[in-house]
């Protein structure tokens, strides 16, 4: 039986057989082999499809010219030579048949609502094609989540301290002062569940598997991968430090798979040229879809994330300068404010920790960060002298070296200049409250607001005796409030003082001790 093929040639070019004839050399072209050879398997002779001028062929032609009466015997066919008009007919026969059974067996692909018929090789020839382009994206997901796998490996190993205690403590640091949260167990195993069952349907060569796991992968893999990148930029405080990779929703670019994947075979109805046609027609419209996915597939973009992890990770101190770059949150500054405050609310008169407490938290999470990014590194050097003395240091260890370095370093900087404003302060209250809001309150009881310089001296004495408590209480309020914008103790007073300006609370107050000390001096 000839094998389905378009090859339409039925005429020999040339003799085909046994080299060395000096009349008529023997040609032996391709071509004319290849007909010689469907020809004798036509008529039951058994030599395979392909292949030269061989042995078994020139038996064959030997075998063929005693069947077809030839004295001759040379092994060679000759053009509408006696041997070949002998093979012609049944090759003819056999030929038609095979047009026709070509015509019958058809692939029908249902893409994007329309139906296409392919003839089988054309279908096997778009099925490869689908593949390659696919294989490409799908090397580049499984190697996004490759790399990004080895990036979260990485973190944890350190915070395991596979890596040393240093750098464990020091990535440990950073997660608490950031807020950081580690990328999901969860995703990350999802991922690679997806990425291995991804990669065995590529290895397989197989679109139906392809079909069924691409589109839970790619979530799979995306989700993992925003995941490792949402941490990156908590940890770095750097949106610089990744790369923005290109993600695209394969679920109808990558139609033309799930339309591959499963062949219906039907039978055309039509004759081997119209069964042609319409696979022509059919392969046309369905390639063009390879070029969109092929555009989709070449657009992937792969992040090197080695490369961040040895910027990110590398030793104790790289490690913290990429994680202590953005601004330090309250969580953290608030634990280590209130440990200061207790500490520094015995050298403060008037001050208690709990009022403390939160203005340290305002000051090192505004002015102060590199306050206390400098002590963050000192401690973890601290860490790291017990390291090298071959104990094993802890967090508290680390707690306590911070705290000891910011006391010492607020002591110096913070608490004196929040002496000063409280001097600074003490004088401008006092003046605001005896030589601009006394006058302007006697203005509402006595018309000529006279009064002797001496009764006016004790007035603003006892009045501001009276009322100092309140006055200075909310001033260093003010003060303290504004530690996270400026520790200047002239701009803090300055701030009090407009404060005052618009108490009522302290006005009526005042308005109060003036008409209590008029009436005791029986001015009213």
């Amino acid at each position: 039986m000839v094998s389905a093929t378009r090859e339409v040639m039925t005429k020999l070019s040339g003799p085909v057989g046994k080299a060395g004839r000096k009349e008529n050399p023997v040609t032996n072209k391709a071509d004319d082999i290849r007909l010689v050879r469907a020809m004798l398997r036509a008529n039951g002779f058994n030599v395979p499809d392909v292949g030269g001028a061989d042995g078994g062929l020139i038996k064959a032609i030997l075998a063929a010219q005693v069947k077809a009466g030839s004295k001759i015997g040379d092994g060679i066919i000759d053009p509408d030579g006696p041997v070949f008009e002998y093979l012609k007919p049944k090759f003819e026969k056999a030929r038609k048949e095979a047009a026709a059974e070509q015509s019958q067996k058809l692939v029908k692909v249902t893409f994007r609502g329309k139906e296409y018929q392919l003839l089988p090789e054309d279908y096997d020839d778009l099925v490869e094609a689908t593949l390659d382009r696919l294989s490409r994206y799908i090397k580049r997901l499984v190697h996004w989540h490759n790399g990004c796998m080895a990036m979260y490996d990485d973190y944890c190993n350190t915070a395991a301290a596979q890596k040393g205690y240093f750098d464990a403590i020091a990535q440990a640091v950073i997660v608490k002062a950031g807020g950081v949260t580690y990328p999901d167990r969860r995703l990350a195993g999802a991922s690679a569940d997806a990425a291995a069952r991804l990669q065995r349907a590529v290895d397989a060569r197989s679109l139906k598997q392809i079909d069924a796991v691409l589109p839970e992968a790619e979530t799979a893999i995306n989700a993992f991968t925003d995941d490792v990148q949402r941490f990156l930029k908590e940890f770095t405080g750097s949106a610089g430090m990744t790369v923005t990779v290109l993600k695209v929703g394969s679920a109808t670019c990558f139609g033309i798979a799930g339309a591959l994947a499963v062949p219906v075979m039907v039978t055309a109805g039509m004759g081997a040229t119209a069964a042609a046609a319409a696979s022509g027609a059919a392969t046309t419209a369905l390639t063009s879809t390879l070029g969109e996915l092929e555009r989709v597939a070449a657009g992937q973009k792969v992040t090197a994330w080695e490369a961040i992890s040895n910027v990110a990770i590398d030793t104790a101190l790289g490690a913290l300068s990429a994680g202590l770059t953005s601004k330090i949150p309250l969580g953290f500054v608030d634990d280590v404010a209130k440990g200061i405050a207790k500490s520094f609310a015995s050298k403060i008169p008037g001050v208690s920790a709990q009022l403390l407490a939160p203005a340290i938290t305002n000051f090192l999470s505004g002015t102060g960060q590199e306050v206390i990014k400098t002590a963050v590194s000192e401690g973890l050097g601290v860490v790291g002298k017990i390291v090298k003395s071959g104990k094993v240091p802890t967090r508290a260890d680390f707690d306590d070296a911070v705290e000891k370095i910011l006391i010492t370093a607020l002591t110096a900087g913070f608490l004196r200049n929040l002496g000063s404003f409280q001097k600074k302060w003490a004088y401008d209250a006092r003046d605001k409250v005896e030589n601009g809001i006394i006058p302007s309150v006697l203005k509402t009881f006595l018309k000529n607001n006279k009064v002797p310089p001496v009764v006016l001296a004790k007035m603003q004495s006892d009045v501001w005796n009276a009322v100092s408590g309140e006055v200075t209480k909310g001033g260093v309020t003010i003060g303290l409030k504004m530690l996270g914008s400026t520790d200047d103790p002239d701009k803090m007073s300055d701030a009090a003082v407009k404060a005052l300006e618009k108490d009522r609370a302290i006005e009526k107050l005042i308005e109060k001790e003036v008409e209590k000390f008029l009436k005791k001096e029986k001015l009213l």
